[in-house]
């Protein structure tokens, strides 16, 4: 499956597809210059299927350059949340993980 991301917001961005290695460069020059040090940055992950090590240190550099708990994932699938669990990506990056639009 093809990755994309489309802005949908001032600062909120859907993604679908599979954040790899290959995809990972294209949601930081899509996300990045959206980033505000003080605002918060949601990715709905609903069509999101599978997230890999370089989409998770992607989100970490996202939650390094701008306030604790202003990156929000919202509406990941099972498998998604499962890996950031495993990888203990939500507990040291501040990330919130969470549910709506």
């Amino acid at each position: 499956m093809a990755f994309g991301v489309e802005r949908s917001g001032d600062r909120t961005f859907t993604l679908v597809g599979e954040l790899d290695l290959e995809t990972a460069p294209l949601l930081r020059e899509t996300v990045w210059p959206a980033l505000m040090p003080s605002e918060h940055l949601r990715l709905d992950l609903r069509g999101l299927t599978f997230i890999g090590s370089d989409g998770l240190r992607l989100l970490i550099e996202f939650c390094q350059t701008i306030d604790p708990g202003h990156v929000i994932l919202l509406n990941a699938q099972t498998q998604v949340q499962h890996v950031l669990r495993l990888t203990g990506v939500l507990r040291s990056s501040n990330l919130i993980l969470g549910w709506g639009t």
